[in-house]
């Protein structure tokens, strides 16, 4: 994705210290749960394939809500012009992510910005699992097939029988919450697998059901976003 913005105003004070420098900043904002340490490093032209500015705080924001104060360590970072890509494992309470981090940057006078691709690949994974989540509790059988990719094969078959199953329980089963206790996510730029150990409740009241079960999910980035093709029962 390539970008023109250098709008950096007030608010924003980069890192001076170069590209690598911008990886060290992060991780002590990520130790303080510290979402505006984070977007002070964020050109406020900011834009990936999930949105702008604004989506990136809401992002950071939920998440140091849900996995509090977390552990960000970068590996083997290669600089070359205004790209930064290296190796992170990020920690939380919950959750854990290994995987790529690729991020676009801009100098403005003596410090460094980011303009894309912030923690990009666990936000969209998250934002997926999240549709699925909403699918499931609010009976809207249109997120899961936003969701789903065309290619999915699971235990109980394809991508049609997945959603003629789904459309059944939905009419005929009881309402349903699902709480994820925690989240394991390893991925690469193309794919990745998702562990989740969650809490599924059916049914209101004295007449609910809880379940409590591990899942491994099989995602892959196609067509702009990530998609669900394998796992679900």
């Amino acid at each position: 994705m390539a970008f023109v913005s250098l709008a950096t105003v007030a608010g924003c004070n980069g890192n001076p210290e170069g590209p690598e420098g911008i990886l060290e900043s992060l991780e002590s904002a990520f130790r303080k749960a510290d979402a505006g340490a984070v977007l002070m490093l964020v050109d406020q032209g900011y834009l990936d394939m999930l949105g702008g500015r604004g989506r990136l705080e809401d992002d950071l924001r939920q998440m140091f809500a849900v996995y509090g104060r977390m552990k960000l360590r970068h590996e083997r970072p290669l600089n070359e012009e205004n790209l930064l890509e290296s190796v992170i494992y990020l920690r939380g309470d919950g959750f854990s992510y290994t995987g790529p981090l690729r991020l676009e940057l801009a100098r403005q006078g003596n410090s460094w910005y980011v303009v894309s691709g912030l923690l990009e690949i666990p936000r969209g994974i998250i934002d997926t699992l999240r549709e699925r989540r909403l699918g499931l509790e609010e009976g809207d059988i249109g997120r899961f097939m936003r969701i789903l990719s065309e290619d999915y094969k699971g235990p109980s078959g394809g991508r049609g029988q997945l959603i003629e199953r789904l459309e059944r329980d939905i009419k005929e089963g009881p309402r349903r919450a699902l709480i994820v206790e925690r989240l394991e996510i390893e991925a690469d730029h193309e794919k990745a697998r998702v562990q989740q150990k969650y809490l599924l409740i059916l049914g209101l009241g004295k007449d609910k059901t809880e379940i409590r079960d591990t899942e491994l999910l099989e995602l892959r980035y196609q067509a702009s976003r990530w998609r669900i093709t394998g796992g679900l029962g």
